[in-house]
């Protein structure tokens, strides 16, 4: 549970915490508001997830819900995904307030068309099907009680078809007994309805259920048959294939998690078990696509089995993981993940829909969503993620290659929550820099060192370190500084008990043209443990200059990709540095030379995206292809041939096992929020 924010955990996986920074030749170092913006809300304008496999170009559009929740009903009908209730205030504090009459429709094939239905049925664990021309919802839980009283709930009855040409409701007939923490599956056309409990109104004890329910939806008006199963369970996973009941998971009557799979077989009536669920099985999420099942919990695993194998079988990964979700299939044959938490703090609902391939489960995806960012920069912010929260410091406030002018420089701090993409004001970094770098240290603190920006007379680059304590949100200035006029353009590490710099540029146009770009060699050391200390020189050298280059620590080495030399040459060698020895060991290259790319830690391999570089016919562009590094066999492999949106001035971080990359570039006072998943490439 996050009770604060933390430099530590990051969505389910540790994360690096390091903001690349770098800038491209001759000093491609790169309109401010009141402020009025700072705290609001940000509302999402488009979203887009794209998948990269044979025959399936980049681009199908998808969306984020409007309103983060949990417990909800949600299916596919008609090239529509629907979304009815749920919940949105602190678990297990319910009341009136926190759950949601919300019922509409998302066209799956223009995401940005978002149509809200009618609906007077406010509840949550609601269950909602598609059948034949209609909808149906099925039972639920609704809280009595005001916000800030104890919380009076109740399972109810209610069952009532929705017809999506008119958009009004039916009543149907009732369940025969109260019924919520359920799930529901059809089957040709039957419905089937498994697990739950019925909650009263006073203090009598909750009633958990040992019986499952059909009913034919082909016929009205229904007619509701209970027969016995084989377990008491509730908040379970549920799936139907062309002929079985999956039922995944769940709670049991004591209270404790279960991972138990039973099988229904809607022909015979009997029950089998399947495979244990080897994934977070309480509150999973669970589809069938034809006789295949797929189900995720909330490690955010996506597992598959199909009824008769032996095991379950791991084939992706969302991007959020996430609990008390829902899975749903569409038309095209892409699974959907809507809605959900992370974690139980009551602050990490999570609006992105994700969407994975389940015929190419194992090719690289692309998330792309644009938002309204309310700061002024546009460029090279310090950025930082700590747990679900993206932080950015400073950066240029315009989009020209050479603005840096003294208002051209910005100090504001802001942090967006990636679950819901709200925006909240957090401590300016105390300096006006751009392309400082930033990375972890020990305990909370972040660290922010050297960069470039304005003394009065002129932009030059900084020495200065600034530590920052998001449980504070206080900066401090640290003994610690850079030698001579400072750096930007270089690589930092957090290696053991210190921070290590490579490589970059020291930058005073007050020496003259000869003397104004000076490219440093020496790698330097901070010990953290010395807070009276300051970085040293530790007596190694890099080969050769290099500033604007891709760097990143693996498994105890620095890898230098890419850069610029003196003069403004490209560096065409890269080279891992050992920390245990010193020593440089020079590696494979990638395709192409590239200035100013990004190069992330992700599984055991390196991968390199963005930056400049010179194609075959001797043109030079933004570089959109993205390749990946395997130390073990000192090999690149192009993974994506062409990412769909342009690379010009982004970031890049470690995200879990993935790539987030971010831009406040393209457009003024919007961000692009793109995560890639290379694990199959």
């Amino acid at each position: 549970m996050l009770q604060h924010t933390r430099w530590c955990v990051g969505l389910a996986a540790t994360v690096a915490l390091i903001a690349p920074v770098m800038f491209a030749a001759p000093i491609d170092e790169n309109t401010d508001d009141d402020g009025a913006n700072r705290g609001r809300p940000a509302r999402v304008s488009d979203a887009v997830t794209t998948a990269s496999a044979e025959g399936r170009p980049l681009g199908t559009p998808i969306a984020l819900l409007p309103r983060a929740v949990t417990s909800f009903g949600a299916t596919e009908h008609g090239g529509y995904a629907y979304v009815l209730g749920g919940y949105e205030g602190i678990p297990h504090q319910y009341s009136k307030l926190g759950q949601s009459d919300d019922f509409y429709r998302i066209n799956l094939s223009d995401p940005r068309d978002v149509t809200l239905l009618p609906n007077d049925f406010k509840a949550q664990s609601v269950i909602l099907v598609a059948h034949a021309d209609h909808l149906v919802r099925m039972g639920g839980m609704q809280a009595l009680n005001e916000p800030g009283t104890p919380a009076v709930t109740k399972s109810v009855t209610d069952v009532a078809v929705f017809h999506p040409d008119t958009r009004t409701w039916t009543d149907a007939t009732p369940l025969p007994r109260p019924r919520s923490s359920h799930e529901a599956v059809v089957v040709g056309d039957q419905v089937w309805i498994v697990g739950g409990w019925k909650l009263a109104e006073g203090d009598e004890d909750a009633v958990w259920y040992d019986t499952v329910i059909s009913g034919d939806l082909s016929q009205g008006p229904i007619e509701w048959v209970e027969h016995a199963a084989p377990f008491r369970r509730r908040a379970l996973g549920l799936a139907g294939t062309s002929r079985h009941v999956v039922a995944i998971g769940g709670m049991l009557e004591h209270g404790a998690p279960t991972a138990q799979v039973d099988v229904l077989d809607t022909v015979t009536g009997a029950w089998t078990l399947g495979p244990d669920f080897p994934g977070s099985a309480f509150a999973c999420a669970a589809v069938g696509v034809g006789d295949d099942v797929y189900a995720s919990g909330m490690d955010g695993t996506v597992y598959a089995w199909r009824v008769g194998e032996p095991a379950w079988t791991a084939v992706a990964h969302w991007s959020f993981p996430r609990f008390f979700h829902q899975l749903v299939a569409t038309g095209s044959g892409q699974l959907l993940a809507l809605g959900g938490i992370g974690g139980m703090d009551g602050s990490g609902r999570i609006r992105h829909i994700e969407s994975l391939d389940p015929e190419a489960p194992a090719a690289p995806r692309v998330s792309t969503w644009t938002i309204p960012a309310p700061g002024a920069a546009r460029n090279r912010q310090g950025l930082v993620l700590a747990g679900r929260d993206l932080f950015l410091f400073g950066g240029n406030n315009a989009t020209g290659q050479h603005d840096f002018e003294a208002e051209n420089f910005i100090t504001e701090g802001w942090k967006l929550d990636l679950t819901d993409f709200t925006w909240a004001p957090v401590a300016d970094i105390p300096q006006r820099r751009q392309s400082m770098r930033m990375v972890r240290g020990d305990g909370a603190l972040g660290y922010a060192v050297g960069g470039f920006g304005h003394d009065g007379q002129d932009a030059v680059t900084w020495p200065d370190v600034w530590s920052y304590d998001p449980m504070l949100d206080i900066w401090m200035e640290e003994r610690a500084v850079l030698p001579g006029r400072g750096r930007t353009q270089f690589g930092l590490a957090h290696h053991g008990d210190a921070l290590w710099v490579f490589g970059g540029m020291d930058f005073d146009p007050r020496r003259g043209d000869a003397d104004a770009f000076r490219h440093e060699t020496a790698v330097l050391r901070w010990d953290l443990g010395d807070r009276q200390g300051t970085f040293m020189e530790t007596g190694l050298e890099l080969p050769g200059p290099r500033r604007a280059f891709g760097g990143s620590e693996l498994d105890g080495r620095y890898y230098l990709v890419g850069g610029m030399r003196e003069e403004f040459g490209n560096v065409e060698d890269a080279f891992a540095f050992d920390f245990a020895t010193g020593a440089f060991e020079e590696i494979a290259t990638p395709r192409r030379v590239r200035i100013s790319p990004h190069l992330i830690p992700v599984q055991g391999r390196l991968v390199l995206l963005g930056g400049t570089s010179t194609d075959e016919a001797g043109v030079s562009g933004t570089d959109r292809s993205v390749e990946v590094y395997d130390p073990a066999t000192d090999h690149w492999t192009m993974v994506i041939e062409e990412l769909p949106f342009d690379m010009r001035l982004v970031q890049a971080i470690p995200f879990g096992n993935q790539v987030l990359v971010f831009s406040t570039m393209e457009q003024e006072n919007q961000a692009r929020v793109s995560i890639i998943d290379v694990s199959g490439g």
